[in-house]
């Protein structure tokens, strides 16, 4: 059995032990003593392990770990021992009836810098309601912050679990796996009950009107069951925060809910290794002043919504996964400026990156990977839209790679849908063969020159090319295929004769179509013939 431990337990003999039999002895106070067994003290020289407390009367088992049984006098000193055989055991716990009382010093001097769940009476074994107990074990949080500890089993939760205090920690033993004969390692999960109502975990202020400071979540499975109607799995409103290895799954609402104040963001929040998936709404959403995020190696996948549903501002995400959602992979949804991505998988979502709503500027989607965002439907959806109702400035899509595997196709790459998107610098992708319904890239950007997007140097959308070609004696004029991958404008291809075009004087082109262009001259160059350097750029993408 393991045995307890206390600091500082100490006291006086309250009478003799007169004979080596005693089974029993008497302080003066057991105050500082653990409340029952076991647990061990020294009496001069002797060492006895002390295995129930009555009062102020010990019972006790004599002459342990090679001492010897002795008499001892009224007024003796009494004091707790941490002993070798304890330690070489690993059987000595904290007592946890006091540990809310402590200082952050106290904590490790106690040995169990944690408050424990089950010291409140946390069972975790799937059936009884633990939710009393662990937010009895939150709010037993000192005011300067603590670490609740919650072990390894499944506990059940018919209310949110608060967190309302800076500064708290709340682990688990693992996110572990789905319950079953060959994944029996389920770590730490929270199992919503029948009857939930709000987020199986909300992270607030008590008064609900600052984000509270520097909360950690570790390491541990929120299981919403499929319960309620939109009850979301974890709502998070802490700045300066981490989230790391946490699962949620099978929430009725939202997976994971970022969200700040009007007044107050939650600036500098980490999200990190973490997974959403298999939830009735959107995987993750970044909702009203929750920006500033920084998000790496989180998964979104199997989601009812988007992979992640983003309405705020300043998103720095990379290394992510999101994969076959019935919504977007990832969609702005009128926010997300200043927000950058790369490195990502998104695949097999109905549409890839989408934003829309209202503005969407200054968005970096640089080195990611895109593929089958099509979701069985072919030719409706998008890898990359830009469709706002307003301006969407300075969006950069950059050496990205997109490929279909599929029957059904996106109908665009990158779809910049209507005129709202300027300053948008599509370079350095490589677009896959078919892998688009209509066309690699679509631009229906700006057409005002000054805020014109920027579509060159992809490969798969060949915006520039060049050769040369003769006006043939007898003839005035030559067709010449371009192969670039849309219609040019006459201002896009440049002549330059290389001779001195024999009997002609003058050259223009004409006819200009998805596959070629016509260079005519003035008159028949007899025959020296007239030929030409010809180089077509199309620009702006146009």
């Amino acid at each position: 059995m393991p045995e307890l431990f206390t600091n500082n337990g100490a006291s006086t003999l309250s009478a003799a032990i007169a004979t080596t039999g005693a089974t029993s002895l008497t302080v003066t106070s057991a105050a500082s003593f653990p409340t029952g067994g076991n647990f061990r003290i020294i009496v001069d020289s002797e060492i006895m392990l002390v295995t129930a407390v009555a009062g102020t009367t010990f019972t006790i088992t004599r002459g342990q770990e090679s001492t010897t049984a002795a008499t001892h006098t009224n007024g003796a000193a009494v004091n707790e021992l941490l002993t070798a055989a304890q330690l070489n055991s690993g059987g000595v716990i904290a007592r946890t009836d006091v540990v809310s009382t402590y200082t952050a010093d106290q904590y490790f001097k106690s040995g169990k810098p944690w408050i424990d769940v089950m010291a409140y009476g946390a069972v975790g074994n799937g059936t009884t309601d633990d939710t009393a107990a662990i937010n009895a074990a939150l709010a037993a949080v000192p005011s300067t912050g603590g670490w609740v500890f919650v072990p390894a089993g499944k506990y059940k939760i018919s209310s949110s679990l608060l967190i309302q205090k800076d500064n708290t920690k709340l682990t688990g033993a693992g996110a572990g796996n789905e319950s079953g004969a060959s994944q029996p390692g389920v770590g730490t999960r929270f199992q919503t009950a029948t009857g939930m109502t709000t987020a199986s975990i909300l992270v607030q202020g008590a008064a609900n009107t600052t984000p509270v400071y520097g909360t950690i979540l570790e390491d541990f499975t929120v299981d919403g069951n499929s319960i309620g109607a939109a009850v979301d799995g974890i709502v998070f409103r802490s700045n300066r925060a981490i989230m790391r290895n946490v699962v949620v799954t099978k929430a009725s609402g939202v997976g994971i809910v970022v969200r700040g104040y009007a007044g107050w963001a939650t600036y500098d929040t980490r999200l990190l290794g973490c997974f959403s998936y298999g939830n009735t709404s959107h995987g993750y959403q970044f909702d009203t002043r929750g920006e500033d995020l920084h998000l790496v190696e989180c998964l979104a996948w199997s989601n009812g919504g988007d992979g992640w549903n983003i309405s705020s501002a300043s998103e720095q995400m990379t290394n992510c996964h999101a994969y076959d959602n019935a919504g977007a992979g990832v969609r702005f949804n009128g926010g997300g400026t200043r927000s950058k991505m790369s490195c990502w998988k998104i695949e097999g979502n109905r549409g890839g990156v989408i934003c829309d709503g209202g503005s969407t500027s200054q968005i970096q989607i640089i080195g990611c990977g895109f593929k089958d965002n099509s979701r069985d439907n072919h030719g409706i959806y998008d890898n990359i839209e830009i469709n706002t109702s307003s301006g969407s400035s300075g969006i950069n899509i950059v050496g990205n790679t997109f490929n279909s595997t599929v029957a059904t196709k996106v109908r665009y790459s990158v779809n910049l849908a209507n005129t709202n998107a300027t300053n948008t610098l599509v370079v350095g992708n490589s677009f896959g063969d078919a892998v688009a319904a209509t066309a690699a890239v679509n631009n229906g950007g700006s057409t005002t020159t000054t805020y014109k997007p920027f579509v060159r140097h992809n490969q798969g959308w060949n915006t520039e090319t060049n050769g040369t070609a003769t006006v043939a004696s007898g003839s005035t004029s030559i067709a010449v295929t371009h192969t670039l991958s849309k219609t040019p404008n006459t201002r896009d291809i440049s002549i330059t004769p290389t001779n001195n075009m024999g009997s002609a004087t003058k050259f223009w082109i004409s006819g200009l179509t998805s596959t070629q262009f016509t260079i005519n001259v003035n008159v028949d160059p007899g025959a020296t013939t007239a030929t030409f350097a010809w180089q077509a750029n199309i620009l702006y993408g146009t």
